[in-house]
């Protein structure tokens, strides 16, 4: 039995030419295998790790289906002591970070880095503001406009750029990230590099010349990260309020902790 992951394929063109080699000499079975279905990787997390229903469903979205990646990540913050024995399973002990363990995020970022020397700057710097818009499913239009607010220029076919690549999966209407923990790792580089607030400021700038209600909190949140908290208040005042307008009193109220955080930080 061999394995072969397309990440890696896409980053060996010498090894992706020996498995293409061998498909059409007809010496191999291939069997691909995708993420495990979303109904079925809380199940598994929780059963083979034995954590605590909320942190079993955190884990099991950040693992995006990869049960090894689960393990891993699980693995570290038993290493750390980040786990205390609890009634439901193990919760995080209090105080615990739950960032992404050092070594899987240099695994990541050296692939970025990889990435950038073979396709350019540009490309990263795209995927970055991707990274931190915050939202699982990317939009292609948010996006491109989004880099066109933070002035960058895309390269051209960067959609087919990047599923070669084998950093995103592209779905109707935009992408996903091939992994959760590698937009995670973009938008960790991308707060080293003092980066990340330009990009939500220009995600933020790109939502309101939109206009559009439903992304109101979207707004709000993307400008308290930027560090704007002034410019947050009337966004999660808006969107509370309409909520509240819609009888919607459980979004509202999800939404009040925020209102009063972007009050206290500007006194």
């Amino acid at each position: 039995v061999m394995t072969a992951n397309d990440e890696d394929l896409a980053e060996s063109p010498e090894a992706a030419q020996a498995v293409e080699a061998l498909r059409v000499r007809g010496l191999i079975e291939e069997q691909r295998v995708g993420p495990l279905p979303v109904d079925v990787r809380f199940e598994l997390v929780h059963s083979l790790l034995n954590l605590e229903d909320a942190l079993s469903a955190e884990v099991a979205r950040r693992s995006a289906g990869n049960p090894a990646f689960a393990i891993e990540l699980v693995g570290e913050w038993a290493k750390r002591d980040y786990l205390r024995a609890g009634e439901g399973g193990y919760p995080l002990r209090h105080g615990a970070a739950d960032a992404l363990p050092n070594h899987i995020h240099a695994r990541w970022s050296a692939r970025m880095d990889r990435l950038q020397a073979r396709r350019g700057e540009p490309v990263r710097l795209a995927l970055e503001v991707a990274a931190v818009m915050g939202e699982i499913h990317v939009e292609r239009l948010d996006w491109v406009e989004a880099c066109a607010f933070a002035e960058l220029e895309l390269p051209p076919r960067i959609d087919e750029l990047l599923q070669e690549e084998a950093v995103i999966e592209r779905r109707a209407g935009g992408f996903v990230f091939v992994h959760a923990m590698l937009r995670e790792c973009l938008e960790i580089d991308a707060e080293r590099a003092h980066r990340a607030a330009r990009w939500r400021r220009a995600c933020a700038a790109m939502l309101q010349a939109r206009g559009r209600e439903q992304d109101r909190a979207r707004v709000a949140v993307l400008r308290m990260r930027a560090g704007e908290p002034e410019q947050a208040i009337e966004p999660v005042r808006e969107a509370v309020e309409a909520h509240l307008r819609a009888g919607r009193p459980d979004e509202a109220a999800g939404l009040m902790e925020l209102w009063e955080d972007a009050l206290r930080s500007v006194g």
